[in-house]
């Protein structure tokens, strides 16, 4: 595949986001919307290696995309508390100050609205505009209405800003491509494959 261009990727969205655990992967993203693209059911993805190649260019020296996370800018953070259901009256005699069951009242931070959501990648253009259309909700809880996006817009740019820009990471990257910037950079150590995911 060939055409990859400098792309700036901004979902803005019509509600409340909740602020992911971990940052979101443009590739990973896609590659979601790619899936349903190709309507492959989530049961077949397990343990497949040959997924459809994304529109984005790899790095030269790994098989990762060139593709950042997503940079949030929002209206400010809200608080609200989530729990889960429970039958009849179970839920006011429930302790939920402490032991097992206080795991079930959570507290949901959330980015207000207006949110704009900002990736960066190295890709073919009207690919990315086609597989960013099916994309309906970003962030945890979408199905409850939470991250919808309400417009996409995808630019093209003058600078790469998919794997490094001004001398900071835009996405995870392998420690060992960048030794030398261990003391510069925040870092932190975790499994790019989960472990029910590896092959045997």
């Amino acid at each position: 595949m060939t055409g990859y261009k400098n792309l700036q990727v901004t979902f803005t969205l019509c509600s409340e986001m909740i602020i992911p655990d971990y940052p979101i992967g443009f590739d990973a993203l896609l590659m979601k919307a790619l899936t349903w693209r190709e309507s492959i059911p989530p049961e077949q993805n397990e343990g497949r290696f040959d997924l459809p190649e994304l529109p984005i260019e790899r790095h030269p020296s790994s098989s990762l995309y060139l593709a950042s996370i997503g940079f949030v800018c929002s209206a400010g953070r809200n608080a609200q508390f989530f729990t889960k259901r429970y039958s009849g009256d179970v839920p006011y005699d429930l302790d939920l100050s402490g032991g097992y069951f206080k795991a079930h009242h959570q507290n949901v931070y959330t980015l207000a609205c207006p949110v704009e959501v900002t990736f960066y990648c190295r890709g073919v253009l009207a690919e990315i505009q086609e597989l960013t259309a099916l994309i309906p909700a970003l962030g945890p809880k979408r199905s409850q209405g939470y991250g919808k996006v309400a417009g996409i817009q995808v630019t093209e740019i003058k600078e790469d800003k998919s794997w490094i820009y001004q001398d900071e990471p835009m996405r995870a990257i392998p420690v060992r491509y960048y030794e030398d910037k261990l003391q510069q950079w925040y870092y932190a150590f975790t499994s790019p494959v989960p472990p029910v995911m590896r092959p045997s």
